[in-house]
C-alpha cells in the first residue's frame, strides 16, 4: 500500500510498516502544504493513505468523495508509536478507498528518574 506520511509524524515510523511503500513529504514535495491541499496532492499522486496525528482533520476538511483513506494516530510521541506497531499495521490492512481510522493508544508510561521527592 502506498502510504504518505504527514509532517507531524516520525519519519521513523516507516521502518515499523514492511510490506507498505511509505514516502516522507520532502520525498514527496509537500513539505508545508496544508490538510486540505495535501489531500488532494495525495490522491493526485497516487498515494492510498495519509497517515496523521491530526485528530482534527475530519473536522477541518470535507472527507466526502475522498479516495486516499485516511489513518489517524491518537499521539506522534515517538515512544508510544515504536511500542504500538501492531494496530497501525491492522488499520492500514483495513483501509478503503475514502477511509477514515482513529488508532488510539494507551498513554506513555512516565518517565522515570525525573526530579525529586522531597519529604520521604
Amino acid at each position: 500500500m502506498r502510504v504518505l506520511l504527514d509532517e507531524n509524524i516520525p519519519a521513523g515510523l516507516r521502518k515499523l510498516l514492511p510490506g507498505h511503500e511509505v514516502t516522507l513529504p520532502a520525498e514527496a514535495g509537500l513539505v508545508g502544504v496544508s490538510n486540505g491541499e495535501l489531500l488532494i496532492a495525495a490522491e493526485k499522486l497516487g498515494f492510498e493513505v495519509l497517515l496523521t496525528a491530526d485528530r482534527n482533520l475530519s473536522h477541518q476538511q470535507n472527507l466526502t468523495g475522498r479516495v486516499v483513506a485516511i489513518v489517524v494516530l491518537g499521539t506522534n510521541h515517538w515512544g508510544t508509536i515504536r511500542e504500538n506497531q501492531a494496530p497501525i499495521l491492522d488499520a492500514l490492512t483495513r483501509c478503503k478507498p475514502g477511509s477514515f481510522i482513529e488508532v488510539a493508544f494507551d498513554r506513555p508510561p512516565p518517565r522515570k528518574g525525573r526530579g525529586r521527592r522531597f519529604g520521604l
